[in-house]
């Protein structure tokens, strides 16, 4: 698919984006096995079609060069190096964020929907109206509910009742929902302990993987 601002390739797999000039607006960081998207700000030219969660394959230059870095912060230095070469080419193999928190106000639960599969509550539609809706994506299993009452919900397998604490009048304001990945399981005292959201990240690196390295202003 393309647009009139940024010309992009996408299967179900990969995408691959011909990243304009100057200043991108992405942070990078390590994952367990491979750079991954950790956020991409909102200006950005490349915001929703470079989500969080994708993995850093390639980038390719219009002299034909690939290259394939090992860590986030070569990935910067290459990135910010060739900031003015046009046309070049990154491709990421599409994925989820590991885990991620966002909060939804009162009035737009409706705009998520859930139903259980294979004993986990996957996502199965996100409105445009939903906030941070590049982070929370069909597919995610939701892991935990967090009220404004502090009434807490971890690991929950239906979808129903997840969907009717969420629509409850108990959150006047509104409730939190932890999303993760659905190819990784994560106990639920793991978010127990600490529910924000940085720590939530650096709790679920085991020890001897890389350490999270985020880069901004690329």
């Amino acid at each position: 698919s393309s647009s009139s601002s940024i010309e992009t390739e996408q299967s179900h797999t990969c995408i691959t984006v011909t990243l304009p000039t100057g200043l991108l607006g992405i942070a990078f960081g390590m994952g367990r096995e491979k750079i991954d998207v950790r956020e991409v700000a909102q200006f950005s030219i490349v915001y929703g079609k470079l989500k969080p969660g994708y993995l850093f394959e390639c980038m390719e230059f219009p002299n034909g060069e690939v290259i394939r870095v090992e860590t986030s912060r070569e990935l910067a230095d290459r990135l910010k190096e060739t900031s003015e070469v046009e046309g070049r080419r990154m491709t990421c193999i599409v994925g989820y964020p590991s885990l991620s928190e966002v909060f939804v106000p009162r009035g737009h639960t409706h705009d998520m929907t859930l139903e259980t599969v294979n004993g986990k509550p996957i996502i199965n539609h996100v409105s445009k109206q939903f906030p941070n809706v590049t982070i929370t994506r069909e597919g995610m299993v939701v892991h935990a509910v967090l009220c404004d009452n502090e009434y807490e919900l971890f690991g929950c397998k239906d979808a129903e009742t997840i969907q009717a604490i969420m629509d409850s009048d108990d959150s006047p304001e509104g409730v939190t929902i932890v999303t993760r990945d659905p190819g990784l399981e994560f106990p639920a005292t793991m978010i127990e302990q600490d529910p924000s959201t940085t720590r939530m990240v650096n709790q679920i690196i085991d020890d001897d993987s890389p350490p999270i390295l985020m880069e901004f202003g690329i």
